[in-house]
């Protein structure tokens, strides 16, 4: 809990633009409903990788720890590389035992362009090395140990942006995501009340939407197994309802 407390002090930094200053006084005051009002207004404004921040240490004080998973990944939607927003979210997948998409290493770095900038980058790399080996091998130039070198980057290029692009791929769309946001709850096999449970789900977690349906959605979870049920659609929020094209 100290180290949240700890990582929450960040909300002092964030406070340099006037427009958060009324709710970052009241955070710092323990006035978190108050907090949280400021803090909301200004989402239609535009949101921010702080104000999503700022949302989720504030919705936590309230004890709403599925919200504040809900804006701690929104901001790092935003920011991939928002290292209090990682730190609380090992946090609380700790301490209330959530279901997410884990990331690795690949995942982060994949992140750092969108798929359709890996595509381009990846051909372009291609289309660099086999110019490069048309150069060297059918005119033969005096000079060749600039081609080599630029044939060796190419090569690189080419498998790093073949690996970002191959990740990036596979990743969900964040706007297939969506955190289950009420606690005591049960992934079932079948749209109903009476239906058999598959397992348990705690509140925090995500879960990625397969299909509407009416009331009911079809999940699947996270995990090498890809357990598939069915939620009410009423206990889950989308992780992304914004500007979608800004992260996929």
């Amino acid at each position: 809990m100290f180290r949240f407390v700890l990582l929450c002090l960040v909300l002092l930094i964030n406070c340099s633009r006037a427009d958060f200053n009324s709710g970052c006084e009241a955070y710092e005051e323990g006035k978190y409903a108050e907090a949280k009002k400021e803090f909301t207004a200004l989402v239609d404004q535009g949101l921010s990788v702080e104000l999503a921040f700022n949302l989720g240490c504030t919705e936590v004080k309230l004890g709403n720890p599925a919200a504040g998973v809900l804006w701690f990944n929104r901001a790092l939607l935003l920011n991939p590389r928002h290292r209090e927003s990682l730190q609380n979210l090992r946090y609380l997948k700790r301490r209330e035992g959530i279901f997410v998409f884990d990331d690795s290493t690949y995942d982060d770095y994949a992140r750092v362009l969108k798929p359709a900038t890996w595509k381009v980058a990846f051909w372009s790399c291609c289309w660099s090395l086999v110019l490069g080996l048309v150069v060297l091998f059918a005119l033969r130039p005096r000079l060749v140990w600039p081609w080599i070198a630029g044939v060796s980057v190419a090569f690189l290029g080419l498998i790093a942006t073949g690996v970002g692009s191959l990740v990036r791929d596979r990743q969900v769309p964040a706007s297939e995501l969506s955190v289950v946001m009420k606690e005591d709850l049960s992934v079932l096999n079948a749209p109903a009340d009476t239906a058999d449970t598959l397992i348990a789900i705690n509140a925090g977690s995500l879960v990625r939407l397969v299909e509407q349906r009416g009331a009911w959605s079809y999940i699947e979870l996270p995990g090498s197994s890809g357990t598939r049920g069915w939620l009410k659609t009423s206990t889950l929020e989308k992780l992304w309802p914004y500007a979608v094209g800004l992260v996929e």
